[in-house]
């Protein structure tokens, strides 16, 4: 670097004060905000930059900075921030001190300190300051030496004014340094240039002469005119060419439509000529064997041997599925049909064996039947204006479990796609039954009408077929709702697999058969009720002595019972006197019984049962009084018919049938109606029964109406019909009519509630009044009840009774082909289509027997897992028990033993300490508790442990003891006395009965409101997804401590519980309780089920001398330990105020079925009357 030589004239003159530097005083706080704002303008390094110019960087020296020091920079930057952030936490409590600047603010006030090596960078170009002198500064070279940066930086002195020169020159000698490296550069790259023009060059000399390019264009020149010529010749032939085609062609279309007629007419005969070559084949083939007087039943099987031929295999099915022939009786059948119609000796034909035509019949029964459904299921389907329905129910027929799919696609000709035997009735049960029967109708039909079809098409038409279903039709049961969520899932799941958008949910639909049946279990607790509001003793057979009706079944439904075991045809074979009545009747004349089988029927043939017996409740008691009674059904039936409150029972069940059940019955079975008609028919049938039962009275007269006033002709055609109900409302007395319409009050009352229930989607505001139009079109077409799966039932009972030893393949087999007219379908075929489809049906036939086999053998083992762990779980139980009393025992023998009686008790107390009577009384009323002692109803709440929620003190319990003892003296002292004997009584006066009729109507909507009330504060403590209804009772065991085992006890009647103590069964229950357990169970839904955890409860036990809510605490949800996402399966630890120790129940299904109360925080049970 060059240095200055020349002298200065004059002094530098410089300024006093502070040294004056190249980097800006900036402060912390300063640096930290600008690199906040300038990182949304720039990333990564380039941050530094901003920063730089800050503190006074010159831009010609922005290059010179390294990435190192960049970096450095923004860390020293970013320690700065976050040492602000640590101080800014304790800056409140400082400024609040009012101690002056808090450390946060000096150090945002902080003189920055940038990096040493930037520091070092800058140092070079600060000048710097000192005092005045005219004494001239000698000269020195410019360069700066690290030497003298480190003199310069300890003394505090800046850089000259020559030495910035010389650094500034530096970099210009660095600068013009990189311009020769770059010209050096461009020198090097040109003369490679010039390198490339000289070869070229060179190569271009090498080129060929003028005169040979001359020659070559001559000669292309000649070859062009050649081309050229040729090719204005085939123009003019292509030209002529085109005239003579257009000549042509407008000559054929002259004769064009000639033409087509006949070469229409050239196939119709062809195709003619072939079907009657067809025919003189099958004639002469015909002939031929009867020439020689036998039948050709085998062909050559492709792949070697022989096999029987279609002709002869679709006889054989036809036979079986079709005539219903006995798989033996199949040979013998075809060969007397050929010996005596066609005249042909068949005795030595060759036809298949009797287990050849088990497996080809049924097999192939069941691969037609599915085929032909799927097919008609797809020509319906493509149908966008028609609605797919997947029709579901289960039934129980012999110990077995049954669920059957159906498709409905809205033309009233539903297809049976499955009816399998399943081990268990739980909604995931049924979601894999319905996964696999579609899997399997796909494959079938895939087989054998596609033939040609690859896995990936199978699962799309799989997604395409559940994609199109819009309703699934079921009954109100809970393991149904939870079916819709699954089929829902799996639609998704399926659409998630194709890549393809999720269908919209399945709507569910309600089977409206079923509401009927319902309705008639309604009526049936109403006639209970009403006949305790009636009479005060017990009236008809329940009144003779030595009888002992059933206390769960009202007098009336116990008449029409006796009555159809007694005098229907197919009633008891011992006892029964059909043929005798029948006998009686034509012999006087009268119209002969009509009458419905109480047994295999549903129980709303207890209506129709109900008005015939009370039409010819006179030719009866004439029979019965001419009749020798000589068994105690007929003293029964004899009985009951002389009581007339039981009589006015049958009256009002027929009145409410020709009012109200038989009108809903035809509009459910007629096609006019649709199911979107049906809101307004059932809005009308709640407002009746709501009118009905909130009236003064009820008058009976013929001129009654119904809700269904334009149907009542239609009702009354039937001319034995029209005389019933004369017969009902005619010749009532004013006591009759009382007592009658009291009936149909509580009737009324019991039906509304649960039509209100039932039919919720159809009411003001329920699911199917809130429909968008696309939607309300497709309900419209929907069916509007089950019956098609209940008949598709109907042959399977007759399938069970007269074989029950069928195999499950060979019974489905022979419901499907019938109940999907496969017959029908393959009629319709050609001969050839029906060639093709049981030749490919044939070769699935040993995957089938395969498949049918393993599935029997899978169900098989289920059954018998099922059954280990139930016998498991019952000597678990046993033993628990066991257990439990020796428990028991040991802390009664620790106090004294068991005490027999009262002074026995008094004494033992008496030499016990005050501390121990609690434990020692305890012991004694489990005891009596564990040993089912047998106490009225009243005094079942003497071996609680509490009321209410609070425990009782030791007075009181040693009252309890006290009391229960007394009970147990009174009842040895009666044993061995002959029970008293109940005499007949009579009602109750007018003013009891009406009070009582309005007392229980009043409590009936009362239980209704409050359940309801609770439904919609359950709803807010925590949602759900379903529920289930039906009451039941509930066994009880006790365990020691937190170890013990985790039973379920199961009583007598399906009480169920868990613990390590005795399980108690359904005992009897109280009326008023029942009803309250059947309308919690209604009301109840998956939809409101609340959050149990850490809620205090009351539990609903029975015990075989009463029933009792105890209180206890939810302590926990246990982790499921299966697979099942069903949420009723759940289970909850919990602890009671009377009993020890912890205990696990699913109480999901507890409060479902209304067995289990949500306690509030400011109440911890309801009153008990007992207590």
């Amino acid at each position: 670097m060059a240095t200055s030589s020349t002298p200065k004239t004059k002094p530098n003159l410089r300024l006093r004060g502070r040294s004056r530097s190249s980097i800006r005083p900036v402060t912390n706080g300063q640096v930290i905000t600008h690199l906040k704002s300038s990182s949304q303008a720039h990333t990564g390094l380039d941050k530094a930059q901003p920063i730089l110019k800050l503190v006074g960087l010159p831009s010609h020296l922005m290059e010179f900075v390294s990435d190192n020091l960049k970096k450095a920079l923004l860390k020293r930057i970013k320690d700065l921030e976050r040492e602000a952030q640590i101080l800014l936490k304790s800056h409140t409590r400082e400024a609040a001190s009012g101690d002056g600047i808090s450390t946060y603010e000096a150090h945002l006030a902080r003189e920055f300190e940038p990096p040493a090596a930037l520091q070092q960078l800058l140092n070079p170009m600060a000048m710097p300051i000192v005092p005045l002198s005219t004494s001239p500064m000698p000269m020195a070279s410019n360069s700066p030496t690290p030497a003298r940066l480190d003199q310069s930086k300890q003394s505090g002195m800046s850089v000259s004014v020559e030495e910035k020169i010389g650094i500034e020159a530096a970099i210009v000698d660095l600068r013009v340094h990189k311009a020769k490296a770059k010209v050096a550069q461009l020198k090097a790259a040109l003369a490679e240039q010039k390198a490339e023009v000289r070869r070229l060059r060179a190569k271009l000399a090498k080129r060929p002469e003028i005169r040979v390019w001359n020659q070559r264009l001559r000669r292309l020149q000649g070859r062009y005119d050649k081309l050229r010529a040729e090719h204005a010749k085939r123009q003019a032939f292509a030209s002529s060419a085109s005239r003579r085609r257009d000549l042509r062609l407008r000559r054929a279309n002259s004769r064009s439509k000639s033409s087509q007629l006949a070469t229409e007419r050239v196939k119709e005969l062809r195709a003619d000529t072939r079907s009657l070559h067809g025919l003189i084949c099958e004639a002469n083939e015909k002939l031929q064997q009867q020439s020689v007087g036998s039948i050709i039943t085998k062909t050559s099987r492709p792949s070697g041997g022989q096999q029987y031929t279609n002709q002869v295999i679709s006889t054989c099915m036809h036979l079986v599925l079709d005539c219903h022939v006995p798989v033996q009786h199949v040979k013998p059948a075809i060969r007397r049909v050929l010996t005596d119609l066609v005249g042909i000796d068949a005795g030595n034909l060759a036809l298949p064996s009797r287990s050849q035509v088990s497996a080809l019949s049924y097999s192939l029964g069941s691969c037609l039947a599915k085929a032909s459904a799927m097919e008609k299921l797809l020509h319906q389907g493509a149908k966008e204006d028609r609605p797919i329905t997947i029709l579901h129910d289960a039934t129980s027929k012999k110990g077995r479990h049954y669920a059957a799919y159906q498709v409905d696609t809205g033309d009233s000709r539903p297809m049976a796609v499955s009816l399998r035997e399943v081990e268990g009735g739980t909604a995931n049960i049924y979601a894999r039954e319905l996964d696999y029967s579609v899997e399997e109708l796909v494959d079938l039909f895939c087989s054998v009408v596609l033939a040609h079809s690859s896995d990936e098409e199978r699962r799309r038409l799989k997604c395409n077929l559940l994609a199109r279903v819009n309703f699934l039709m079921t009954d109100r049961h809970v393991v149904n709702k939870c079916l819709n969520v699954l089929l829902n899932e799996m639609r998704q799941e399926l659409a998630t697999q194709q890549g393809v958008n999720p269908p919209p949910p399945v709507t569910a639909l309600f089977c409206g058969m079923h509401v009927i049946v319902n309705l008639a279990a309604a009526a049936e607790a109403a006639l209970r009720e009403w006949e305790t509001c009636m009479a005060a003793e017990a009236v008809g057979s329940a009144a003779l002595p030595g009888f002992r009706p059933s206390q769960a079944e009202s007098g009336t439904q116990r008449l029409i019972r006796t009555v159809c075991k007694a005098f229907h045809a197919l009633g008891s074979e011992q006892c029964g006197v059909a043929i005798p009545l029948q006998t009686y009747l034509e012999s006087k004349g009268a119209p002969s019984l009509r009458l419905d089988d109480f047994r295999g029927n549903r129980a709303y043939i207890t209506f129709p049962n109900g008005g015939n017996i009370f039409w010819q409740r006179d030719r009866l008691s004439e029979f019965l009084a001419e009749y020798t009674c000589s068994n105690r059904l007929l003293i029964a039936v004899q009985a009951d018919l002389a009581s007339d409150l039981l009589l006015s029972g049958c009256r009002a069940l027929g009145i409410a049938d020709v009012l109200l059940i038989r009108p809903l019955w035809v509009l459910l079975r007629c096609r006019d109606v649709t199911l979107t008609d049906m809101n307004e028919r059932y809005e009308r049938a709640c407002n009746w029964l709501r009118q009905l039962s909130s009236s003064e009275g009820v008058t009976v007269a013929s001129s009654m109406i119904g809700p269904f006033p334009e149907l009542a002709q239609t009702v009354l055609r039937d001319i034995q019909l029209q005389d019933i109900w004369a017969a009902l409302t005619s010749e009532l007395t004013a006591l009759e009519n009382e007592i009658v319409g009291q009936a149909l009050q509580i009737m009324a009352t019991h039906m509304l509630v649960l039509l209100e229930r039932e039919v919720r989607d159809h009411l003001p505001g329920g699911t199917l009044r809130q429909l968008t139009p696309e939607v309300a079109q497709l309900v419209s077409s929907a069916p509007k009840d089950n019956v098609a799966v209940e008949r598709g039932f109907g042959m399977l009972d007759k399938c069970v009774a007269d074989r029950p030893n069928m195999r499950p393949l060979a019974r489905e087999s022979l419901v499907l082909f019938g109940y999907n007219c496969t017959s029908e379908w393959l009629a319709d075929k050609t001969e050839r289509e029906k060639d093709l489809l049981l030749t490919r049906a044939r070769k699935l036939v040993p995957q089938l027997e395969k498949r049918g086999k393993e599935s029997a053998d899978a169900l098989r083992s289920c059954r018998q897992e099922i059954l280990r762990a139930k016998l498991a779980e019952k000597q678990r139980k046993k033993d628990s028990n066991a257990e439990s009393i020796r428990s028991i025992l040991r802390v009664i023998e620790a106090y004294g033993g068991l005490w027999p009686t009262i002074s026995r008790m008094d004494a033992v107390l008496h030499q016990l300490a005050p501390d121990q009577h609690e434990k020692a009384i305890k012991a004694q009323l489990q005891l009596h508790k564990a040993t089912k002692i047998h106490l009225p109803k009243d005094k079942a709440s003497l071996l609680n442990f509490s009321a209410a929620g609070v425990k009782r003190s030791v007075p009181q319990l040693r009252s309890q003891l006290r009391e229960v003892l007394q009970i147990v003296e009174l009842q040895d002292q009666q044993k061995g006395a002959d029970a008293p004997t109940v005499p007949p009584s009579g009602l109750l006066d007018a003013r009891e009965r009406k009070e009582r009729v309005r007392t229980a109507i009043a409590d009936r909507l009362q239980r209704r409101q409050r359940i309801q009330d609770a439904g919609a504060v359950a709803a807010q403590a925590g949602p759900g997804l379903g529920g289930r209804g039906g009451g039941r009772g509930r066994g009880r065991g006790r365990g020691q401590g937190r170890g013990r085992g985790q039973g379920r006890g199961r009583g007598q009647g399906g009480g169920r519980g868990q613990g390590g103590g005795r399980g108690r069964g359904r005992g009897r229950r109280h009326e008023d309780e029942g009803d309250a357990i059947d309308e919690t169970t209604n009301q109840r839904t998956l939809a409101n089920l609340p959050d149990l955890v850490s809620r205090r409860i009351e539990m609903k036990f029975c015990f075989t001398d009463g029933e009792d809510w105890i209180p206890g605490h939810v302590l926990q949800r246990l982790p499921s330990t299966c697979q099942s996402r069903d949420i009723l399966s759940q289970e909850f630890k919990v602890v009671f105020d009377d009993f020890e120790g912890e205990y696990t129940y699913d109480l999901n299904k507890d409060y479902l079925a209304g067995e289990l109360n949500v306690l509030s925080d400011d109440d911890d049970d309801y009153d008990d009357d007992d207590d």
